[in-house]
C-alpha cells in the first residue's frame, strides 16, 4: 500500500468544488490512491459519515485519518472559554472519538482554536483537552492536532498533557502562509503522525498542488524526515478556482503524481 493519501470531505458543503464527495472518491480511486482522509463539519457522526465510510470500504479506500470539525454553537475557539458551549463541544468530540474506534479510525485531527480568533490559553482549555485525551486513550484513537494560526498554541498544551495518543498533524500550508516555515520540528520530533501536504504564494490558505506555490519541499521534506516522519504525506489541496479548467480526475491524477515527487524526496534522505 502507497505511502499517499487525498482528502475527500464528509459534509453538505463537498469539500472539492462542483463535484460530490462521493465522485470525489472514485476518482481518488482511480488516479491511483489507496488511502484518504475524511474531513467534516458536522456534530457528531451521522448518515453522511457513515455513508463515505461505507463507499470508502467498498472502494478498498483506507482511511488514515478523520478531521473533525464543529459549527454553530460547538465552535472550537469554546475550548478555551469558560462557558457551557465549552463543555458540550467536549462532549461532541468525545462522541466522535468513540464512533471512530468503533469504526477502526485510528488518528482524529483537530484544531486548537479558531482561525479568526486567537486563543486565550488558559486552564480550563487545558482541562478540556485532558478529558479529550482520556477518552482517546480510552478508546484508542490518537489525537493529532493541527498547527495553525496562532503562535504557542500547541506547545503550551504538550507542555501540560503528556500521554502518547496526544500527537501532531503538520500542515505545511498554514506553516509556510502564518510562520514562513518556522515550525518547531526539534520541539515536536517523533510526535508527528499526520500530514496536510498543499501548498500556497503566501497571501492566503489556498490549498494548491504541491510545486503550485512558493514552498521550499526540498526543506519541509528534510524537516519532516528529521522529525522522524514514517506516516502518510497526505494532499489537502482542493480542485476548485483555475484548477476547474480541467477535468477533475486530471486534477486528482496530478496530485498524485506530485506526491509520489514528495514521497521519492522523503524516501531518498531515509537512505
Amino acid at each position: 500500500m502507497s505511502n499517499l493519501a487525498m482528502v475527500v470531505g464528509c459534509d453538505e458543503k463537498p469539500f472539492n468544488q462542483k463535484i460530490t464527495d462521493e465522485e470525489s472518491l472514485r476518482l481518488i480511486k482511480k488516479a491511483g490512491f489507496s488511502k484518504v482522509f475524511l474531513s467534516w463539519n458536522t456534530n457528531g457522526w451521522g448518515a453522511t459519515q457513515e455513508n463515505m465510510y461505507t463507499l470508502c470500504r467498498a472502494l478498498n479506500l483506507k482511511i488514515v485519518f478523520a478531521h473533525l470539525g464543529y459549527r454553530g454553537t460547538h465552535l472550537i475557539s469554546n475550548i478555551w472559554k469558560n462557558t457551557n458551549d465549552g463543555d458540550k463541544l467536549v462532549d461532541y468530540i468525545i462522541k466522535d472519538i468513540k464512533e471512530l474506534a468503533y469504526h477502526n479510525i485510528k488518528i482524529a485531527v483537530m484544531h486548537t482554536s479558531k482561525s479568526s480568533e486567537e486563543p486565550i490559553l488558559c486552564e480550563i482549555g487545558i482541562e478540556r483537552f485532558k478529558k479529550i485525551v482520556k477518552a482517546c486513550e480510552k478508546y484508542k484513537v490518537t489525537l493529532a492536532l493541527e498547527n495553525t494560526k496562532w503562535s504557542g498554541t500547541l506547545e503550551y498544551i504538550f507542555d501540560n498533557i503528556q500521554s502518547e495518543y496526544l500527537r501532531v498533524c503538520y500542515d505545511c500550508g498554514h506553516d509556510h502562509l502564518h510562520f514562513k516555515d518556522s515550525f518547531n520540528f526539534d520541539r515536536f520530533k517523533g510526535k508527528i503522525v499526520a500530514t496536510h501536504i498543499h501548498d500556497n504564494d503566501q497571501r492566503d490558505d489556498q490549498h494548491l498542488l504541491p510545486f503550485d506555490g512558493n514552498i521550499n519541499w526540498n526543506t519541509i521534506i528534510k524537516k519532516l524526515k528529521d522529525a522522524d516522519y514514517v506516516n502518510e504525506l497526505t494532499c489537502e489541496s482542493n480542485y476548485r478556482y483555475g484548477y476547474q479548467i480541467a477535468k477533475p480526475f486530471k486534477f486528482f491524477k496530478e496530485a498524485y503524481k506530485r506526491l509520489e515527487i514528495l514521497n521519492k524526496m522523503l524516501k531518498e534522505k531515509q537512505d
